[in-house]
């Protein structure tokens, strides 16, 4: 006899109800991410509890360390205090600015620099997301997170308790940004394996995205899971009907109608998907189904932690009158803070604002008419928000799976600073992460940024610190940016690391006279695709590699090469070929073998040429950064003398060897 869970998965495309209520969208969320992740590297237990720190600021907490009280903003000492010893605290890993730091800041606005630090990293890093994942990123994970038993002892004994400082480096979340690449590349084999292609997703943010399956839900699904497949759905939580949990012989009954029947089908797909990530990766994740993005983000607060639960668009009213304004998506910022205002406004409260908001409800501005609405807002937000009010949220799953991040972005705050020497170190650093990331993500991508942008904030106050009044910090505050060019791709990486440091450098020096800096950024943007390389092309090293074959000839020496195309272009090559040696291209893959009395010299004329090739190398990178700065103003007679210029300075090279 065939499980209920089965009978359904056979059943006949179900009828999609009418709009609002058309669509299945589904809300995923990491349990506590960033306190996971270090959970799950240390390889402890879900009862673990673990806060990860920023400085001395708790970023993320799991859930069992929340029973001590412990939370988003806690110091070392608070966490220590509030678990009297019991929690494990891990700091995040940082790029340190020089070995052996060991000095300890020591200024009145350490703590200031340290908050604003936080702020500033964080949010920005966050946006660098992405679902591409490579056979590098899954070594990288295997090698972080699939430790060894004494490992991880050994990791626990040198991190645990240990606190960092701000100016020792930048935070990083490369940590992070690769277990959630693989998390949700393992998140999308298990779409492709159980729904194939009747799903949208979107990634919200590192730890979270959305998943609209309402072609999966009211289709004809039958094939696509197997009996064997089942899991359990006793957890999940119905919301809205007084603590009710959805048990799987549920689903057979004859009276539910198509919308409850397709909820059911999430549910049990979503228990699927947590299940896999579970067991493949050991990552928790809560979830909330419903028929919209706002919802269903609602909903899954509920499911919390590592659970999921639905809700019904017949309870939507019984929920949002007990949701406060604030909580809800898209309501947490400034359109939160107008609509509280307009709803004190319109109230016969006798509170005041700060006190109402605390309390106001989504019941209570449902209350509020749309023609009052219409005239606090414009026409569309006052229906967007009228309706949200109502449970209504008409903004669609939008596919991210194939897109890739837009920038690649690292900042650093740090105390008001004039300093050159710290501000170029601080550069350095960034530079030298951003380059870093860039080559990854070109090798995982194939693609290369054209541009970078230097962002850099300073405090407008006298001695550049941070005003004490919170409306004049956010006053006197400013951001300004200046667009560099990103250092071309054949070049090494420390060369474009140098290169940018270079710019940035030559922008901020005036800068710095002025105004003592607060923080700097760079940010990587304006990517061009690049097919990926043929197996032929290879740089100017591997021109003189030790496989090449090697015929000698009255005093010279003939190269032949195992690729039937040479590393330089065709110009290039003839001016080589005008050296007192001469480097052909071979036109077949068959290389002769080298002669038994070779002189025992050939090692030291090829490493002398090698050493001459990359010196050539090294004058076509600068010239090709001079070539870079020229703009469009410099065409006609100039651009060609240049190229005389290039073609007599090379010549010359060759001429004084």
């Amino acid at each position: 006899m065939p499980s209920p869970l089965t009978t359904h998965r056979r059943r006949r495309p179900l009828e999609r109800p009418s709009p609002p209520h058309h669509r299945i969208v589904l809300l995923f969320d990491l349990d506590a991410f960033y306190a996971q992740t270090e959970r799950v590297r240390l390889g402890l237990g879900l009862d673990a509890s673990v806060a990860l720190l920023q400085w001395n600021s708790v970023l993320a907490v799991t859930y069992p360390a929340r029973e001590y009280g412990i939370k988003r903003g806690d110091s070392w000492e608070a966490v220590a205090s509030k678990s009297k010893h019991k929690c494990i605290a891990i700091h995040l890993p940082i790029l340190p600015m020089r070995e052996n730091d060991s000095r300890i800041v020591n200024n009145d606005d350490s703590k200031v620099a340290e908050d604003e630090e936080e702020q500033d990293e964080n949010d920005s890093e966050e946006k660098d997301i992405s679902l591409e994942t490579s056979d590098t990123d899954r070594e990288a994970f295997d090698k972080e997170f699939r430790l060894s038993k004494e490992e991880r002892e050994q990791i626990f004994k040198n991190e645990n308790g240990v606190q960092r400082y701000h100016h020792q480096g930048k935070a990083s979340l490369e940590r992070y940004r690769l277990a959630s690449r693989v998390i949700f590349t393992n998140v999308l084999d298990s779409l492709k394996r159980r729904v194939g292609k009747g799903f949208i997703l979107e990634k919200a943010s590192i730890d979270e995205f959305y998943l609209d399956i309402t072609e999966y839900c009211y289709g004809d699904v039958e094939g696509k899971c197997d009996d064997d497949d089942d899991v359990d759905m006793t957890k999940t939580k119905v919301v809205g009907e007084n603590g009710k949990e959805l048990g799987a012989t549920e689903l057979d009954m004859d009276d539910a109608d198509d919308l409850e029947i397709s909820l059911r089908r999430a549910c049990q797909l979503s228990a699927w998907i947590r299940n896999d990530v579970w067991k493949n990766l050991g990552f928790t994740m809560s979830a909330g189904i419903s028929t919209n993005k706002m919802m269903s983000k609602l909903t899954a607060s509920f499911g919390k932690p590592n659970g999921q639960a639905v809700l019904n668009p017949k309870n939507f009213g019984k929920l949002m009158s007990e949701t406060k304004v604030r909580k809800v998506r898209n309501f947490g910022g400034k359109l939160g803070k107008r609509v509280l205002d307009v709803l004190h406004t319109n109230s016969a409260s006798e509170q005041s604002l700060e006190d109402f908001s605390s309390n106001a409800t989504m019941g209570d501005l449902a209350q509020v008419p749309l023609t009052v609405l219409q005239q606090a807002f414009s026409s569309e937000t006052a229906h967007f928000v009228f309706q949200a009010c109502q449970g209504i949220d008409n903004e669609m799953v939008k596919e991210t799976s194939g897109a890739l991040v837009k920038s690649i972005t690292a900042f650093k705050s740090f105390t008001a600073n004039k300093n050159h020497g710290e501000v170029l170190g601080w550069l350095k650093l960034l530079a030298n992460e951003i380059v870093e990331r860039v080559a990854q993500d070109a090798a995982r991508n194939h693609r290369y940024p054209k541009t970078c942008t230097l962002n850099y904030t300073y405090y407008t106050t006298a001695d550049g610190r941070r005003p004490y009044d919170r409306m004049g910090a956010r006053t006197q505050r400013q951001s300004r940016s200046y667009r560099l060019v990103f250092p071309a791709d054949r070049k090494s990486i420390v060369a474009q690391s140098e290169s940018l440091v270079e710019q940035a450098m030559t922008k901020l020096a005036p800068i710095l006279k002025e105004h003592p800096l607060r923080g700097v950024g760079l940010a990587a943007s304006n990517f061009e695709s690049r097919g990926q390389p043929p197996e032929g092309n290879a740089s100017i090293e591997s021109f003189f590699s030790v496989e090449t074959a090697i015929n000698v000839s009255q005093g010279g020496f003939r190269h032949k090469s195992n690729n039937n195309s040479s590393a330089l272009p065709n110009s290039k090559r003839q001016r080589i070929n005008s050296a007192p040696f001469e480097v052909q291209v071979p036109n077949t893959n068959e290389a002769k073998e080298t002669p038994s009395n070779f002189p025992d010299t050939t090692p030291h004329v090829i490493d002398k040429d090698l050493e001459l090739a990359k010196k050539l190398q090294a004058s076509f990178d600068r010239e090709n950064y001079v070539f870079s700065k020229l703009n469009s103003r410099r065409e006609g007679g100039a651009t060609k003398s240049m190229k005389k210029a290039k073609t007599k300075q090379i010549d010359s090279f060759f001429k004084k060897r």
